[in-house]
């Protein structure tokens, strides 16, 4: 572990033992080690934020830690998903982009079904695109799968007469 090293330095030693598995159990630990093995299922052909929202779901999943939802979320605008795609750290509003990135796995494991997760990544091992792989797997285009992600999100946070935000968005 690259940052075990570090809690020498400042954590007690009759306690270092207790803050490793902290570490290992509610760190980022689960985060990274899922980046690591959707790079290797894909063979790195996988967009960033498709790595993200599969890390922190898995994080989600097993430690319980997510972030918040970011404040004001219905008056600002979701970045389109091929913005995400092509210059995903570049977006200036980093935890509405790690926000959506999240909600969209949750998105496909509720509507689609876990499995379509793990199908989507065999696409994307083929050298097919995000797009391809939605279409093959989901039946949608990405620009459909927006529309319905944005639609299942107001639902969800019971924003459904809101169907202005619906418009603007897309």
């Amino acid at each position: 572990m690259v940052y075990s090293s570090y809690l020498v330095i400042w954590s007690e030693p009759e306690k270092e033992e207790h803050l490793r598995n902290v570490f290992v159990t509610s760190g980022p630990m689960i985060h990274e080690l899922t980046h690591l093995v959707v790079d290797y299922i894909t063979g790195g052909n996988v967009p960033r934020w498709v790595t993200e929202d599969l890390s922190q779901y898995e994080e989600y999943r097993l430690t319980g830690f997510k972030f918040g939802e970011p404040a004001g979320l219905l008056e600002q605008t979701p970045y389109f998903f091929k913005t995400m795609e092509e210059g995903f750290d570049e977006l200036p509003d980093q935890t509405l982009a790690y926000w959506q990135s999240l909600s969209a796995i949750q998105y496909i494991v509720e509507e689609y079904g876990k499995d379509s997760v793990h199908q989507i990544l065999k696409v994307l091992a083929g050298g097919d695109s995000i797009n391809e792989a939605m279409y093959e797997v989901l039946g949608v285009a990405q620009k459909e799968f927006q529309a319905d992600w944005w639609r299942w999100v107001t639902v969800k946070r019971g924003f459904l007469n809101n169907s202005r935000q619906e418009l603007k968005a897309f």
